[in-house]
């Protein structure tokens, strides 16, 4: 005898966010790993396995409200110092995306090191967003968003 097929979950519009927040993550990540493998030709003597992982850490949407949609997303470009170093870090930066798509009020709220901090800051100020809406979804609004940036290497096999 077959399972009778269960009815599909709602979908809410948290459960959306999450999911395109989570599709987001992953399409940078993989999009940085491809441009990390082409710069591979150029860096010389640098290491080459190297990653910047980009997580929204929190933002000021209400439950009802849609959070801004990044258009254009620039990744920021590991310090040649500490790559050379083999120095790991992260970055988290606040900022309000305006009802214009536009970012505002850029800052670091903590690094490990001033330079990820300052790599991270360079490539937001390139990023541009569709706004967040209203609960009625018609009237563009400002959202503050704060993102975690880590800065690492993989598969680093360590020197006995």
């Amino acid at each position: 005898m077959k399972p009778a097929n269960k009815a599909p979950e709602p979908t809410t519009m948290a459960h959306l966010e999450r999911s395109a927040k989570m599709k987001i993550s992953a399409v940078l990540f993989i999009w940085y790993a491809s441009l990390a493998s082409a710069a591979n030709w150029f860096s010389g003597d640098l290491p080459q396995n190297i990653s910047v992982h980009i997580t929204l850490k929190s933002e000021s949407t209400k439950s009802r409200q849609r959070t801004p949609q990044p258009i254009a997303q620039a990744l920021p470009e590991y310090p040649r110092q500490l790559r050379k170093e083999l120095v790991t870090g992260e970055a988290t930066l606040r900022f309000t995306v305006t009802a214009e798509g536009k970012i505002i009020t850029l800052h670091v709220v903590n690094s490990s090191q001033k330079e990820f901090g300052d790599a991270a800051i360079a490539a937001v100020k390139k990023w541009t967003f569709d706004p967040g809406l209203d609960v009625d979804g018609k009237s563009a609004i400002p959202v503050q968003m704060e993102f975690l940036f880590v800065f690492e290497f993989r598969d680093i096999i360590p020197v006995q």
